[in-house]
């Protein structure tokens, strides 16, 4: 069974309740290398715009997604919780779905992807993707547009707490807090603060 988080950990995610969702990427692989995945994707001759990279000083700023903005960024940083992998927050509501998709494909890299809302949110969602650099992803997502709905698919991780996966109530089948617990079981602590703040006091921030 996974362990329960301390008592004493507040969460430390950014604030849910003014934002429709909430998507990041967490991948087992150094910023300089995603970075240069991403621009594997985007440098092409036939992309009509301009690649900017460059290094901001200080951590990502978070600022609320769009459905659909004028232009794909998106920052890199190194957690200071967790100095052995890299957090990609992109500046769009799929959280670069895609992008990821290929990255993990082409390159075999691990990565876990999360999409959260608060539960007050128009259409609440949470879901849990881990690409484990093979064919078979894990995906477990509960959401709500008409009415909830529940959906897993790909090969059960030994950590899952599966027994809420058949609660009578859809919307707690998979949650927040289940979703974050399942990310310590991966070593990703995102209910510390220090996940939040780059550990070098920079990130790397990519427009296309």
């Amino acid at each position: 069974m996974p362990h329960s988080p301390p008592s004493n950990r507040t969460s430390a995610l950014p604030p849910l309740d003014d934002r429709s969702v909430f998507a990041f990427t967490v991948f087992w692989c150094p910023p300089h290398e995603i970075a240069s995945h991403i621009v594997h994707q985007y440098a092409r001759p036939d992309y009509p715009r301009e690649l900017r990279i460059s290094q901001m000083s200080g951590s990502p700023d978070f600022t609320t997604q769009a459905y659909n903005p004028q232009f794909r960024e998106y920052q890199l940083w190194l957690p200071a919780a967790c100095p052995t992998v890299t957090g990609m927050y992109p500046n769009y509501q799929d959280g670069g779905a895609s992008l990821v998709h290929n990255i993990v494909r082409l390159f075999k890299v691990r990565a876990v992807s999360l999409r959260i809302s608060s539960a007050e949110a128009d259409y609440p969602v949470c879901e849990f993707i881990l690409h484990d650099r093979s064919p078979q992803t894990r995906l477990i997502r509960a959401m709500k547009d008409t009415k909830w709905e529940f959906s897993q698919a790909g090969i059960v991780q030994p950590f899952e707490q599966t027994d809420r996966y058949t609660r009578r109530l859809v919307r707690e089948r998979f949650d927040l807090d289940l979703a974050m617990a399942y990310c310590e079981e991966l070593g990703i602590e995102a209910r510390c603060s220090l996940f939040w703040a780059a550990a070098n006091a920079t990130t790397l921030r990519i427009r296309a």
